[in-house]
């Protein structure tokens, strides 16, 4: 998993091929709070509009995007935006385009970008400063492609393991599925089926997302108390976390399993994998590959993600609270919990059948 350092250290590196005046947008994004890995794919997506518009712009005459000056900039308009917007639904040289969510997210970064440059930079004294007179995003659509509450409610009510699911999907995973492995397999399978399990167990019980979930000490959980302790949270908040009760069983499996096979001294981590007879933390990678793989054999491929959705959807079910699902995911706002009054679908639909 890519540290935040590294974030730090891969955009200091990559502010090295962009024009200069990104750096100190970046320096103010940092200072304000953006996460570093936030901040890295801004960057990224920053240097591959900046490489389009040096291929782009007959009258630039500069060698490479660094050496692009802030009168440079200066060139880009709406229409510009709008020939780029073009480029990468329609490919001048054939290929395949790139998706909307993917627009979208450039778009948004450009758009941080230049208001930056227009509304909220400033000069060495700290005083209101713009580097350029006009927003060329002002007008500009976004959100292309974009569909309904309603439709995002229904993509994930075909991912989730709500109600009886999860349980069938963990009884299957102990029993079913071990039928299906060579004898090797099974024995490289049972030395990872306790921790899968409880897993598995704690994402859905909990709606913690994969990198809450890795960076869980030992230390931090009572499993008698059906919390967790110092989570650290999407924008550095640390929370308290509180898991369904169902999920005690896997937990203690593994707590148990691990203090007989990995001991305390190993490692830290409360999720840990083996490799050549060292003990390590688990990754997000590892976890997203775990997931993927026993759910697509299940036949409800997934993603972690979607298994933190299962939490929020059954939370607001049995709670018709969407501020009690933010708060339990860890969200500061509402407008992303809004999605789970839309996943109960069943009870929306029942109405509607009944009206006359």
């Amino acid at each position: 998993m890519t540290t935040k350092k590294q974030f730090i250290e891969n955009a200091q590196k990559k502010l090295l091929l962009m024009p200069p005046i990104t750096k100190q947008f970046y320096n103010y994004r940092i200072a304000s709070g953006a996460q570093p890995s936030t901040m890295y794919t801004t960057l990224n997506n920053l240097h591959q509009f900046f490489t389009w518009f040096c291929n782009h712009t007959p009258d630039l005459n500069v060698p490479e995007q660094s050496a692009l000056r802030v009168s440079d900039l200066a060139l880009i308009n709406p229409e510009t935006i709008q020939a780029y917007i073009t480029s990468m639904l329609a490919p001048a040289d054939g290929t395949k385009p790139v998706s909307k969510n993917t627009i979208n997210t450039r778009l948004m970064s450009l758009r941080g970008f230049f208001r930056w440059l227009t509304v909220e930079s400033t000069d060495p004294q700290n005083a209101p400063h713009s580097y350029l007179d006009n927003n060329p995003m002002l007008k500009i659509k976004f959100k292309y492609g974009q569909t309904t509450l309603n439709a995002k409610a229904n993509a994930i009510n075909k991912k989730i393991y709500d109600g009886d699911r999860k349980f069938n999907f963990l009884e299957w995973l102990q029993n079913d599925y071990k039928k299906t492995l060579s004898p090797q397999a099974l024995k490289l399978y049972e030395q990872t089926e306790i921790r899968n399990c409880a897993i598995f167990s704690l994402l859905i019980a909990s709606g913690l997302r994969v990198t809450e979930l890795v960076n869980i000490e030992l230390t931090d959980i009572d499993n008698d108390k059906h919390i967790i302790e110092n989570v650290i949270r999407k924008g550095d908040h640390e929370d308290v976390v509180k898991y369904a009760a169902w999920a005690e069983p896997y937990i203690a499996d593994w707590l148990e399993y691990r203090d007989l096979n990995f001991g305390e001294q190993a490692n830290s981590a409360l999720f840990v994998t083996l490799s050549r007879g060292l003990v390590y933390r688990i990754s997000q990678s590892q976890v997203e590959r775990m997931v993927k793989k026993y759910t697509k054999a299940f036949g409800r491929e997934t993603t972690p993600h979607k298994l933190r959705h299962t939490f929020g959807t059954e939370l607001y079910r049995a709670t018709n609270s969407v501020i009690d699902v933010q708060q339990a995911l860890g969200q500061t706002t509402d407008s992303a919990t809004k999605i789970y009054i839309h996943a109960d679908q069943d009870k929306r639909n029942q109405a509607i059948e009944k009206l006359e």
